[in-house]
């Protein structure tokens, strides 16, 4: 369950995974970026970190950063945010620029926004440790001195 605390999401999922291409592809031998990839008979880990957004904020402050030829395999997915919370990057520059772009964007509606940023490539499989540990973190950004924590998972 989702805890009201004024936090935003955004998940990163505009890499094209070119470092796993060989092992993530479709049946037709096409590669797939990770994050649209199901391992096992779970989810793709984009629905994953979708469903990890959803318990930290609610769909209107997620915020996702998707490539357009992408669009097959995010569209479905992402249809519980609103249509302007999903941004299309102009183009792959990598990872800094996917993150300032979705940040420009919550910056212009709100400008204290305290954000957190999610990959959408990772498997996590302790799912309720670490939401609360980014919970607890996000929330230590309004009584310490540092504004940014780093998280880091084995």
């Amino acid at each position: 369950m989702m805890e009201e605390h004024g936090l935003w999401t955004v998940l990163l999922a505009a890499g094209n995974g070119t470092r796993l291409g060989g092992l993530t592809t479709d049946p037709s031998g096409a590669s797939v970026p990770k994050q649209f990839c199901r391992f096992g008979d779970r989810e793709t880990l984009l629905q994953q970190g979708l469903d990890r957004a959803l318990r930290i904020s609610p769909p209107e402050r997620i915020v996702a950063i998707v490539a357009a030829e992408h669009r097959a395999w995010w569209k479905p997915e992402l249809g519980p945010l609103p249509p302007r919370n999903v941004i299309v990057q102009p183009r792959n520059l990598d990872t800094a620029p996917g993150i300032l772009l979705p940040l420009w964007h919550i910056l212009a509606r709100d400008r204290a926004a305290r954000t957190v940023i999610l990959p959408t490539d990772h498997y996590i499989h302790q799912e309720g440790t670490a939401r609360s540990a980014i919970v607890r973190a996000a929330l230590r950004t309004t009584v310490a001195a540092d504004p940014v924590v780093l998280l880091g998972i084995e």
